[in-house]
Parts: C-alpha cells; sequence; structure tokens
C-alpha cells in the first residue's frame, strides 16, 4: 500500500510540474506572438522611413494590417487563456465543496461541469487566436516581401 501511494504522489507532483511548465511556455508564445507582429510593424514603419525608392504602398497597407490583427489575436489569446484558467479555478472551488460536503455527509450541490465547459471553450478560444495570429505574421511577412521587390 505504501508503494502505491508513493507512486501516487510522485505521478501527482510531475503532473503539477508539467502544468507548471506548460503555462510557462503558453505564456512564452504569446509574448513571442507580441514580438513577432509588433516588431514586423516596427520595423516596416522604420523601412518605409528610411528608404527614397518607390515601393508598393498598397502592400505595405495590407502587411502593416495584417501584423495588427496578429496583435489583436495574440490579446485575444491572452485574454482567453485568462478566462480559461478562471473557469478552471471556479470548477476546482466546486469540485472542493462538493468533497467537502460529502465529507460532513451534507448535500451540497456545486456544478463544476458548466464552468468546466466554458473554460474549454475559452481555451481553444486562444488556442485558436494563437495559431491565426503566428499564420498573420506569415502572411504580413510575405505581402511585405512582395511589396518591396
Amino acid at each position: 500500500e505504501m508503494f502505491w501511494e508513493a507512486v501516487w504522489n510522485d505521478n501527482q507532483e510531475d503532473a503539477r510540474k508539467r502544468l507548471e511548465y506548460s503555462s510557462m511556455y503558453a505564456a512564452s508564445a504569446i509574448k513571442s506572438l507580441f514580438l513577432l507582429n509588433g516588431g514586423s510593424i516596427i520595423s516596416l514603419l522604420t523601412f518605409i522611413g528610411n528608404q527614397q525608392v518607390d515601393f508598393g504602398k498598397r502592400g505595405l497597407f495590407w502587411a502593416f494590417a495584417w501584423f495588427v490583427s496578429g496583435i489583436f489575436l495574440a490579446l485575444v489569446s491572452y485574454f482567453g487563456a485568462y478566462f480559461s484558467q478562471s473557469f478552471f479555478m471556479n470548477a476546482s472551488y466546486a469540485r472542493a465543496h462538493e468533497a467537502l460536503g460529502n465529507k460532513l455527509h451534507l448535500s451540497v450541490i456545486a456544478e463544476a461541469e458548466k464552468p468546466t465547459a466554458s473554460g474549454n471553450m475559452w481555451i481553444c478560444i486562444a488556442v485558436s487566436s494563437a495559431a491565426l495570429s503566428a499564420m498573420l505574421f506569415g502572411v504580413g511577412a510575405f505581402v511585405t516581401l512582395f511589396a518591396i521587390l
């Protein structure tokens, strides 16, 4: 019995660490999306200000628009991640209250399914927005390339 408890504790600790690493990587990814798209806008504006050559102004306008859209979607991703964790926290509280009620032999009605479903929805929004933000960086980069060639 002690063996299985030790295995359970080790796996619980590993799961906690993996969640911490996952959160760290997600935060870094969102920061990187802000940096990519924001840095591209700054580079684009610097390029426009320092060039005397005629280039496709319409193409540069659209490149700017794609990069701004990428920043907006990175922001949506950030808020989606925040809201998902808020809903998951509420679901955990509901489960904790239910467990405490069961321990004390009380009838506690705690609905963890609704906040869990909302958290899953916000995670999907966050991941989709991050993926679209990365794609828009690529689109903006190619539009910029075609505009300056």
